[in-house]
């Protein structure tokens, strides 16, 4: 059984919930970096009446300007923010729409189960998730409960053995994070 079998009943079915993916990170820094690297993905803002963020010093709400936007969390100048982008596109597979919640310290990816969750869609998502772990990231399921977890964390680290030998430089990201 491959792995986007083994995580497809976390995918498949439609049951009206947003199944959350918890990254979070040590240093702030790396919080933008992830979120910066995800917007470069191909994405775009698909947010019903497009997304927006709460100007501290204003206290209006503005337009989110997109990648910056993490940053201008970190520097006190908005408020934590959630975005649905669309159009995300890694190693040439777009993914469905995924929710993306931006604290300093902690990404929160949800998303719509459905029949957009092909395997090869799933192996992706789970991919892209393992480039975020080398990129400083600590990934986790908490909606997934233990047993779920525990087969999330199996397919993480495949995805890295597997992404670690086909691209040496993503062992070299995942080494320089290593403590």
């Amino acid at each position: 059984m491959s792995t986007s079998d083994t995580l497809r009943q976390f995918f498949e079915n439609d049951d009206g919930s947003l199944p959350e993916v918890e990254i979070s990170f040590e240093n702030f820094n790396d919080t933008v970096h992830v979120f910066e690297y995800l917007c470069s993905l191909g994405s775009r803002d698909v947010t019903a009446g497009g997304g927006n963020l709460w100007s501290i010093a204003d206290q209006v709400s503005i337009p989110f300007p997109g990648a910056v936007a993490a940053s201008m969390v970190v520097a006190g100048v908005v408020t934590s923010f959630h975005v649905v982008l669309g159009g995300v596109t890694y190693a040439g597979i777009e993914l469905p729409n995924l929710g993306v919640f931006f604290t300093p310290a902690c990404i929160v990816i949800d998303y719509r189960m459905g029949n957009d969750w092909s395997s090869e869609k799933i192996q992706t998502f789970i991919t892209l998730l393992s480039k975020f772990s080398s990129m400083g990231g600590t990934v986790s399921v908490p909606w997934w409960y233990s047993e779920g977890e525990r087969a999330f964390n199996h397919a993480l680290k495949e995805a890295q053995k597997h992404s670690a030998v086909a691209n040496p430089a993503f062992k070299r990201d995942a080494l320089k994070r290593a403590p």
